[in-house]
């Protein structure tokens, strides 16, 4: 992988599917070869545009097969899509994505500060990852505060459910039904289906 400078004002991260943001142990997830490299079977690059907050997010989903790693889906959270295509093409060339994804969650994987910023930002939604000053509170967002409890993530695995009959991206929707960041919102999905109201095929 070629060593790439971010355009100025962006900021990124990556993390596995399904990554537990409350876990201790950071234990490491099914990963696949790809070329000389090993990553996780599906991972997610995170994008804040210039100007962002971390409510506002370009995500890009990506997953082996075959040895390859493929884009599978690309989607916004807070912001329009169609208006920010434009400005990610002309900062961040297609041709860059998979590098940029491949570095991303590798320094993900073997960085034990990473992963431990990881985990606040998912708990706080609040804390930039890459060692930089915290954003300031992110305007937009609900200021309800949540107790993690079992009809809570009912609630959640219902969200998630019709999201997925809907063929929306479940986690995102969750996100936005609370109000709340990627982060926490796949914090939450996590946590229900360790509570079994998810199915792990799911």
């Amino acid at each position: 992988m070629e060593h790439m400078e971010l355009p100025e004002d962006w900021f990124v991260t990556a993390w596995p599917d399904g990554w537990d943001f409350e876990k201790d142990d950071y234990s490491e997830p099914d990963v696949r070869q790809v070329g000389y490299i090993l990553v996780p079977a599906g991972f997610s690059l995170v994008l804040h545009p210039p100007g962002s907050d971390d409510t506002q997010s370009l995500i890009m989903r990506f997953e082996v097969a075959d040895g390859e790693l493929l884009l599978r889906e690309l989607y916004a959270i807070g912001v329009d899509l169609a208006e920010w295509i434009d400005v990610l093409v002309a900062d961040l060339p297609p041709e860059t994505w998979r590098d940029l994804a491949l570095r991303e969650i590798t320094t993900f994987l073997t960085s034990p500060e990473r992963r431990s910023q990881q985990a606040l930002a998912g708990a706080e939604s609040q804390t930039v990852l890459t060692g930089q000053a915290a954003r300031k509170k992110p305007r937009g967002r609900s200021s309800k505060r949540y107790r993690i409890t079992t009809e809570h993530l009912e609630r959640v695995a219902k969200t998630y459910q019709r999201a997925l009959e809907a063929g929306t991206p479940p986690t995102m929707s969750v996100a936005e039904k609370f109000g709340v960041a990627h982060s926490t919102a796949a914090k939450w999905v996590g946590a229900a289906r360790r509570s079994g109201l998810i199915p792990n095929s799911q």
